[in-house]
């Protein structure tokens, strides 16, 4: 408002006045908070029949937590259950967690991740017992580096082969070999800080969640920087009424922002790198996000030279000093060509839905054109919201590119 009438001076109020006109309305409602609250919820809930919130009361009939989830969460869910991310900052003991599945009509997701809060393990293990289970890596690394950075920085040696450890070990019994081998090298037996991370290994070590979906995920940081966003927003003194109308405000501003940049790139066609007729197909069918993270995929089969050891299996071997998200290793790669059949050692398809460069670089070099439909995960694609309003539209190929049609009105309307 200063900027609008110039100074600061020129407004026919004070900071303090603000703040006194905002702790009035705050008294205002301070009796009425969880009444206005409860018509809010009744509002949306006849709006979307798909709304959903629960309260818990205590001793006195007041109400102690509220629960509640927007109708499109609870259907995109239905579909895309397979990973989710949870920040325990406001979810701090267990009971939430069964209101959770209640929620989602009994349906538990397939795979979570959290931040170092290992104590929310057991309460994810009794109310979600087949869940697959991962701690966020950047939390616990950055804890660890509080206490082993200093030690790591002096030993060189020591922090090369830590590292490779961790990021490189494609199994659990390849950690376990590289483990075992530093500790008795650098006669680390006793160190309680190592020995500490140890037993949590398969909490957070990327070769024990190889064959899991957390597609492009090390850490909970979409999660946090949604509440980082958050807290621009409200604060401590906001009545829960208020805190649960600006929540809907920053996520329908967010909901528009996604939306007008997948439009805008929509309109224009994503440049090749290639012109392979993989490359080419997989532009029209990806979303720009996704065809970008392929295409760095494309572009990294320049670092490796393919040699066939048999008829289905192949060896990839690093020629560069290094590979993003590979590292400097080799890779054996088993292909079907004839069932278009593919698996890679380094999991980047069961881990992300994406096929990697060492299989891609195989496609290539046994002359494979097309993309096979059981390697384009509809999620990753341009038409995966139709399944969220078509029932009918599960189990398709994934294969619909954006139609030419729909191209050309969103470009001229």
């Amino acid at each position: 408002m200063a900027r609008l009438y110039g100074y600061l001076d020129n407004l026919g109020y004070t900071l303090k006045d603000v703040a006194n006109y905002r702790a009035s309305i705050r008294m205002e409602h301070k009796y009425t908070n969880m009444e206005d609250t409860m018509d809010y919820f009744r509002k949306l809930q006849q709006q979307d029949k798909d709304f959903y919130y629960k309260y818990k009361l205590d001793e006195e009939f007041r109400v102690q937590n509220i629960f509640w989830v927007d109708g499109a969460a609870r259907r995109v869910y239905k579909h895309y259950n397979d990973c989710v991310s949870f920040n325990t900052t406001y979810m701090t003991n267990i009971y939430k967690m069964p209101t959770f599945l209640k929620a989602m009509d009994g349906l538990a997701p397939i795979n979570i991740i959290t931040d170092q809060d290992f104590a929310m393990r057991a309460g994810i293990d009794e109310v979600f017992p087949n869940t697959r289970h991962r701690n966020c890596r950047w939390h616990i690394m950055k804890k660890a580096t509080k206490k082993l950075g200093s030690y790591l920085a002096g030993r060189k040696e020591l922090h090369a082969e830590f590292n490779d450890l961790v990021n490189s070990s494609m199994t659990p019994d390849e950690f376990e070999e590289k483990w075992n081998t530093m500790v008795q090298k650098h006669s680390l037996e006793e160190h309680e800080d190592l020995i500490s991370l140890y037993h949590k290994r398969s909490c957070w070590v990327p070769a024990y969640f190889m064959q899991s979906f957390y597609p492009f995920l090390q850490s909970t940081a979409r999660s946090e920087g949604f509440n980082a966003v958050l807290k621009k927003y409200v604060n401590p003194q906001n009545s829960i009424s208020d805190f649960i109308e600006q929540y809907a405000a920053l996520q329908e501003k967010i909901m528009r922002a996604v939306s007008k940049q997948e439009a805008d790139m929509a309109i224009t066609t994503a440049p090749t790198w290639s012109w392979h007729p993989i490359e080419v197909h997989m532009s029209k069918v990806y979303t720009r996000n996704i065809y970008n993270r392929f295409q760095a995929e494309m572009q990294q089969v320049m670092s490796y030279h393919c040699s066939q050891l048999n008829n289905n299996s192949f060896m990839l071997v690093c020629i560069t000093r290094f590979v993003p998200d590979h590292g400097n290793r080799s890779y054996r790669v088993t292909a079907d060509v004839g069932e278009a059949k593919y698996s890679c050692e380094c999991c980047k398809f069961e881990r992300d839905g994406m096929l990697c460069c060492h299989i891609v670089k195989v496609m290539l070099q046994m002359n494979v054109l097309e993309m096979p439909d059981a390697y384009i995960f509809k999620r990753w694609t341009w038409d995966a919201e139709e399944a969220l309003i078509d029932e009918s539209a599960q189990g398709g190929t994934g294969r619909t590119e954006m139609p030419e049609e729909s191209r050309r009105k969103m470009k001229y309307t």
